[in-house]
């Protein structure tokens, strides 16, 4: 009957653009990738003879890093789940102005977080978190009251990070979400957060960003200069699988 194909079309798994096993080599590259990031983190603190295994150096990476890891750390940061699936569904529906404006009214919150922190390191110049300041500044109430919203706010931003990387493998490989989800943050995420703290995090999102700058460069390359005939059929495959996917 219909009802029964209907029903059948709908558990059937969609076409994925690569196969199952990328999205496997994708996990575990990320052990190159922490590999190669503690690797540079303990090369620079032998050749420039810093002091490691504090908890100053841990929270802090000195207090000297620069403007370009800085630059490359917000860039990473900034592109998360949320802002590639918020940004490209605008672009898709509005045009290429949705994008733009997106990330226009992005960068009002870091410019704002830019004088605000030029502020804070020059009356707290020895504070570590922003916990620190409300303790000083309004007191334990308020303190423990912003720690909550913290942890509560990392947990969630975390979970969508990990959820958002695993159903994008999924939906391009086919790989398990439970099992991406398990993988990347195991592999890819916690070793060399945990081992090379903050110096190291600022290290892994200057490769973020790197990739990023690539994957965009690859995808102007072959959108604009190539004739964009490809970019257009993908475009019409893709809402074929969507009227599919809404007639289920």
């Amino acid at each position: 009957s219909r009802a029964r194909t209907v029903a059948l079309m709908a558990l059937a798994p969609l076409p994925t653009t690569l196969d199952e096993s990328v999205g496997w080599f994708v996990c575990l590259f990320g052990a190159v990738f922490t590999v190669l990031t503690l690797g540079i983190t303990n090369m620079e603190a032998s050749m420039l003879g810093k002091k490691g295994g504090t908890s100053e150096e841990f929270a802090t990476a000195g207090r000297n890093l620069g403007m370009g890891l800085v630059a490359a750390d917000i860039v990473s940061q900034w592109t998360w789940a949320a802002t590639l699936l918020m940004s490209s569904n605008m672009c898709w529906r509005v045009g290429i102005s949705g994008s733009y404006w997106y990330a226009a009214g992005a960068s009002v919150q870091i410019m704002l977080f830019a004088i605000l922190a030029t502020q804070v390191k020059r009356r707290a110049p020895n504070m570590r978190t922003f916990m620190e300041l409300v303790r000083v500044r309004w007191g334990t109430a308020a303190h423990v009251t912003f720690v909550c919203f913290a942890l509560t706010t990392n947990v969630i931003v975390s979970a969508m990070l990990i959820l958002g990387g695993a159903a994008t493998l999924n939906a391009l490989t086919g790989m398990s979400t439970n099992a991406a989800a398990f993988l990347v943050p195991i592999v890819a995420c916690l070793p060399y957060t945990l081992i090379g703290g903050l110096r190291a995090t600022f290290l892994a999102h200057y490769f973020n960003t790197l990739i990023i700058f690539l994957a965009l460069f690859i995808f102007m390359f072959v959108g604009y200069v190539g004739g964009g005939d490809g970019t257009y059929r993908s475009e019409e495959h893709t809402s074929e699988l969507q009227s599919q996917i809404g007639s289920r």
